[in-house]
């Protein structure tokens, strides 16, 4: 089955409000995540890539702009795409929210360091009590992370692919 997919940017060394190449960036992805088969050209400042960690731009390079282009994605018959962003789920229920906190080792600000270092299963373990789908089979699960512009603080995106009843 075909689905819309947005595209992710490239991982950043640092995933914080003052680097604006973070802002939708993918943190981690299950193996299973549907891939772009086409390939993405992105250009970013020399500072804000790598360097900028007080948010200059220094005029070297071109900034890339967030965009919210899409892919069409290849995923399984009679899947389902749940998503929320962080400060949502905590919102919602604020006791799944710390569950999810609990695997992830952090709260949503540490979300980026801490959900690469999780096992495949324990991501995907993660992303079940996250979106409230803990009694789903979840096919695949990626995290991107965004900050809020207003405030600076992380709300990063959990996204899962998943089986609305058992295969």
């Amino acid at each position: 089955m075909k689905t819309t997919i947005l595209t992710a940017r490239p991982q950043t060394w640092n995933n914080h409000y003052l680097n604006k190449d973070s802002q939708g960036a993918l943190i981690c992805e299950s193996k299973n995540w549907p891939k772009n088969s086409e390939k993405q050209t992105y250009k970013t400042s020399f500072y804000s890539s790598y360097f900028n960690i007080l948010g200059r731009d220094e005029g070297i390079g071109e900034q890339f702009a967030f965009s919210d282009k899409s892919y069409e994605a290849e995923i399984p018959d009679n899947t389902k795409i749940a998503c929320a962003y962080s400060d949502r789920i905590s919102q919602w229920d604020y006791a799944r929210y710390e569950a999810a906190n609990k695997i992830a080792g952090t709260g949503c600000q540490g979300w980026a360091q801490a959900l690469p270092k999780l096992s495949e299963e324990e991501f995907l373990h993660f992303a079940a009590v996250a979106l409230n789908l803990e009694d789903k089979k979840i096919f695949a699960a990626r995290a991107v992370h965004h900050f809020n512009v207003s405030n600076g603080y992380s709300c990063p995106t959990i996204e899962a692919i998943y089986y609305p009843t058992n295969p």
